[in-house]
C-alpha cells in the first residue's frame, strides 16, 4: 500500500474527479512552483469509486 506523509503546511485538494490531477496541476502552475507536490491518481474512494488527490507542501 502507498503511504504519503501528513501536510504539515500547505494544502490537499481532495475529490478530484479521477484522471483530472494533471490537468488541475497544469492550471495551477504547480509545474513552475519551488514547493513538493504528490498526485494521486485513481485513489480508492467510496463516495465515487475513484478519485485524484493533490498534495502540496
Amino acid at each position: 500500500m502507498l503511504n504519503i506523509d501528513s501536510v504539515e503546511k500547505g494544502l490537499v485538494i481532495d475529490h478530484i474527479k479521477a484522471g483530472k490531477a494533471m490537468e488541475i496541476y497544469h492550471y495551477l502552475n504547480l509545474d513552475k512552483m519551488d514547493c513538493s507536490v504528490a498526485i494521486i491518481k485513481n485513489a480508492k474512494s467510496k463516495k465515487f469509486g475513484k478519485k485524484d488527490i493533490i498534495k502540496v507542501e
